[in-house]
């Protein structure tokens, strides 16, 4: 339960990153094409965004084991002691 709930909440985090990153490349080319009259356009492949968001999973995955693990451990009388 805490590990799915560690790889959701980085898969939901990178994917409204990523979502946000390419607004924010849109918005600032955009604004770019405006004052200096050049014409960049951001280019963005499937698979770009795919590896992305599977890297930022793995790592969640990765980084969420060893908590999930000791929080699975703990008696629910010493989790509420220790905090």
């Amino acid at each position: 339960q805490f590990l799915v709930e560690s790889v959701t909440v980085t898969g939901f985090g990178s994917a409204i990153g990523f979502v946000a990153g390419i607004v924010l490349a849109e918005v600032g080319t955009a604004g770019f094409r405006y004052w200096s009259g050049a014409g960049i356009y951001p280019v963005l492949h499937f698979t770009t965004a795919a590896l992305a968001i599977g890297a930022a999973v793995v790592v969640g995955l990765a980084f969420g084991t060893y908590p999930a693990r000791r929080a699975a451990s703990l008696s629910p009388i010493d989790a509420i002691a220790r905090e």
